[in-house]
């Protein structure tokens, strides 16, 4: 019987599985403010997987610059976090149906 070659070659770690969603979905930027433990894990993930990294001057200006990164162009932003509880945090384009206020 011959193996297939169809299948999920499962992450080596939550920051390379966070990492190869956003660069299979089109992200090539990512912005934060680095920090300690896992997020200088997705950091470095993504340095590894060819995305750039984009250094903020805090996490709200991160998230906006990702914000505008995927309106910009169509493809998820990322933005991490240097607070307690950092992640790579999708911001997907913006809705036609969206309201602000």
């Amino acid at each position: 019987m011959e193996a297939s070659t169809a299948y999920a070659v499962p992450a080596d770690s939550g920051a390379d599985a966070i990492v190869r969603a956003l660069a299979e979905a089109g992200t090539r930027l990512m912005f934060g403010v680095p920090g300690g433990g896992p997020n200088l894990d997705v950091v470095g993930a993504a340095a590894t997987a060819g995305l750039r990294f984009i250094l903020a001057h805090g996490e709200t200006a991160a998230v906006i610059m990702a914000a505008t990164y995927a309106d910009l162009t169509g493809t998820p932003g990322a933005a991490t976090s240097a607070t307690a509880h950092s992640s790579a945090a999708p911001s997907g384009p913006a809705t036609s149906g969206s309201s602000s206020g």
